[in-house]
């Protein structure tokens, strides 16, 4: 388990996946193009880059959650979480 790409679940996933860059965006004239990944669909997809596309996904959806995390614990913690105090507050000079 886990270790081929051939299960069910992930090969309907991948055909969805797929199906929403090759179909729809042609259908919609869209032109989907990642520079650092050497994608464009005007040159046609490879087989990789749904996968490509769901590991995008999910490393922006991990730094989210990670972020939003710092910020929750440092405000816990009492430090501030902007750059400038709310207007009528001055900045603590201990805390600069």
């Amino acid at each position: 388990m886990g270790v081929t790409f051939t299960r069910p679940a992930f090969m309907e996933m991948m055909n969805f996946v797929g199906q929403l860059l090759e179909e729809n965006f042609e259908r919609l004239d869209v032109r989907y193009i990642a520079i650092m990944d050497k994608i464009d669909t005007a040159k046609g997809i490879s087989d990789l880059v749904p996968m490509q596309d769901l590991f995008n996904e999910w490393h922006a959806k991990n730094m989210s959650q990670k972020v939003r995390n710092v910020l929750r614990n440092k405000g816990m913690a009492g430090f501030p979480l902007t750059s400038n105090p709310p207007y009528g507050y001055m900045k603590n000079p201990e805390n600069l």
